[in-house]
């Protein structure tokens, strides 16, 4: 009567475990990795049409006896069983390894999707770290696997082969059609690269891999591949060989006299002269080169920079100059999301110094006669602002459903209106909001931001009476973390989301909860990775019954999708708080 399955034990360590020792790994460790990791899910795709969706180092395992496990297959999908309502789901995956078309939420995904995977993998092995590693929120990495680059590992990583980073650029091209079409064609290049030859067919087309190889490295590549194949040649082919390093020679040669030119001899003015000729006036090359001698000169006109750039590459999309141009517009679309992201704080710490000293209309006057940089693209944020600080609220624009998203280029983002000037009912909603998205520690640290800023709002109303309920919720969220303290030294198995870990309990610092398996592997876990079934009986343990723990149990069974029995928690708390964490339930069971 009692139903349960057995699964093979796997003693020895995770490959992410593997990197942090050592990290990162040598390309030939890495190919070994990946060659078995292919074997799996080759068979996986010919077999069954299985994708795993979430491939990367956590998930790839090396067994006591050098065997290489690929694990974790929660969120892998049958094809025949996707359909087109997926495309209203939420996208699941790990960022800095998912493929466009899983970021966009494309329902047809193939193996291609877990190729671009093991690509980020690679990546990873070999330079120690992910793509776009530090580089903002999930959010933000996933836009920029849209239309990012990184460059090139061998930049970073001295002795990797030219056909390893080929095959890098292939397996991470941004549109999968140019990637290898199945799991033997990457597995063919990897013996390609083994044998220090580089990958079959061609590159991915200038900038339209996530990994970016400049021209000197793809010239890099090719003497490569001449210097090969010459010392593999037949004595009979040794002449062809000499004629085809002697041309190699003369190109290398005309380059640096290019090059003296340029620098020396008055190339490099004739750039900036370009800078103020007529686009009318210029070919498509020139027209490149004013546009790089207008980014140089204008350094404050990141938005002018970016126009020319554009139109550059509307008007020679394939050129030479193509990748580069690409990449240049897009370092320079960072740097202007940066700079207004600075406007933003900078005028809203401003006003909110102003309305606390009772200034209204200074701030008003902040945000309305601003002249500082960005005046135009600031203009709708500044306005927004001022309308909400005089009490009319835009109306938002209701949205027309849209198709399946399509990569582009990153919006400039608009900041929410600024807590100061809302509602008090507002203000519960949104501590409601971010209760049941972040948590009690994210919903505690709002709240006392608000009741800084809101200080006309009455003391001991309803935002009074949800705030001590939060600081209940955490007090009691940290005794059942107290129950891991507690067993300290003890050998236990606990229950997370994605299945049960035995281990010995070690430190236990914030949320974050120390485990040393079998192996002599370290384990950590959150509360929010453990299941919503521990949490309880750990809740249980703690003797907390109070407002605190009803409100702790309604945010775990809503995280666990049980909306309906979040609801029930919440009923019982006191009005209005148990009202409005039901009503934002509503929003978004």
């Amino acid at each position: 009567g009692c139903y349960y399955y057995v699964m093979e034990l796997v003693d020895g360590y995770t490959v992410g475990e593997w990197i942090r020792r050592k990290e990162r790994l040598d390309e030939t460790d890495a190919l070994t990795v990946a060659e078995s990791v292919i074997a799996a899910l080759d068979y996986a795709w010919t077999n069954y049409s299985i994708i795993h969706c979430d491939i990367k180092p956590e998930n790839i395992m090396v067994d006591a006896d050098g065997s290489v496990k690929t694990t974790d297959l929660g969120l892998a999908r049958a094809i025949v069983s996707m359909h087109a309502k997926e495309q209203e789901q939420e996208v699941l995956g790990t960022p800095a390894y998912m493929s466009p078309e899983q970021v966009t939420g494309q329902p047809d995904l193939d193996c291609r999707a877990d190729i671009y995977a093991l690509g980020a993998t690679l990546y990873h092995m070999v330079t120690g770290h992910p793509l776009f590693a530090g580089e903002g929120a999930d959010d933000e990495i996933m836009q920029k696997q849209l239309i990012a680059t990184v460059p090139s590992p061998s930049r970073e990583v001295s002795g990797l082969s030219h056909g390893f980073v080929l095959l890098l650029a292939k397996m991470l091209a941004k549109d999968r059609k140019y990637r290898p079409q199945d799991w033997k064609a990457v597995m063919a290049d990897i013996r390609r690269v083994r044998d220090r030859r580089t990958p079959s067919g061609h590159e991915p087309p200038p900038g339209s891999s996530t990994i970016f190889i400049d021209t000197n490295e793809s010239d890099s590549v090719r003497r490569h591949t001449m210097q090969v194949a010459s010392t593999s040649a037949k004595p009979a082919e040794e002449n062809s060989s000499w004629v085809a390093r002697i041309l190699l020679w003369t190109v290398v040669l005309l380059a640096i006299a290019f090059g003296v030119w340029y620098f020396l001899l008055g190339g490099s003015q004739q750039v900036k002269d370009h800078a103020a000729a007529s686009p009318a006036q210029l070919s498509d090359d020139d027209r490149y080169k004013a546009a790089l001698a207008y980014a140089a000169d204008n350094t404050n006109d990141l938005v002018g920079g970016i126009a020319r750039l554009d139109a550059v590459l509307a008007q020679a999309p394939g050129s030479w100059y193509a990748q580069d141009a690409r990449v240049r517009r897009d370092v320079m679309r960072v740097q202007l999301d940066n700079a207004l992201q600075a406007i933003y704080k900078r005028l809203d710490v401003q006003a909110r110094d102003l309305i606390s000293h009772n200034h209204t209309d200074e701030a008003l006057r902040l945000f309305e006669k601003y002249e500082g940089d960005y005046v135009a693209e600031t203009a709708a944020w500044r306005q927004e602002q001022a309308q909400m600080l005089r009490g009319h609220p835009p109306t938002p624009t209701p949205t027309p459903p849209t198709p399946v998203p399509t990569p582009r280029p990153r919006p400039t983002p608009v900041p929410t209106p600024r807590p100061a000037m809302i509602t008090q009912e507002e203000g519960m909603l949104r501590m409601g909001r971010t209760l049941l998205k972040s948590g009690v520690d994210a919903a505690s640290r709002q709240a006392t931001d608000l009741a800084s800023l809101r200080t006309d709002w009455p003391k001991g109303g309803d935002f009074d009476a949800l705030q001590k309920l939060l600081k209940q919720a955490s007090e009691t969220r940290q005794a059942v973390v107290d129950t891991f303290t507690a067993e300290n030294g003890k050998e236990i198995t606990v229950a997370l989301t994605q299945g049960p870990v035995k281990g010995t309990v070690g430190e236990v610092a914030g949320d974050r909860i120390h485990l040393t398996l079998a192996g002599g592997a370290d384990r950590s876990f959150s509360m929010d990775d453990v299941d919503p079934a521990e949490k309880l009986k750990r809740l249980g343990r703690t003797g907390e019954t109070g407002a605190g723990a009803t409100l702790l149990k309604g945010v775990w069974a809503y995280r666990a999708h049980a909306t309906d029995r979040a609801k029930t928690y919440f009923s019982s708390l006191p009005e209005p708080v148990g009202t409005t964490l039901a009503r934002v339930v509503d929003e978004k069971p």
